[in-house]
């Protein structure tokens, strides 16, 4: 899941601009993990600004298994 989106981050409109200052062009596996989880938070704002009833999305599960992906790459980072 981090390869997808580590690969739309740079694609994606970044709206708000507390996120698009902190979303930056990194190289290093661990900056790249940090904006990631940066990335992940900018989303799950969408998310939240969302009716729940029109979407068929569950957020909450891929976003729990996008964290925890990039979790396992620290760890596996760090050893």
């Amino acid at each position: 899941m981090f390869v997808y989106y580590d690969a739309i981050v740079t694609d994606t409109p970044i709206l708000e601009r507390t996120y698009r200052d902190r979303i930056l062009d990194v190289s290093d596996i661990m900056e790249r993990l940090d904006r990631g989880e940066i990335f992940l938070n900018y989303l799950d704002e969408c998310f939240e600004q969302t009716s729940r009833d029109s979407t068929e999305i569950d957020w909450p599960s891929m976003v729990a298994d996008a964290r925890a992906n990039i979790e396992l790459i620290r760890e596996i980072n760090a050893g």
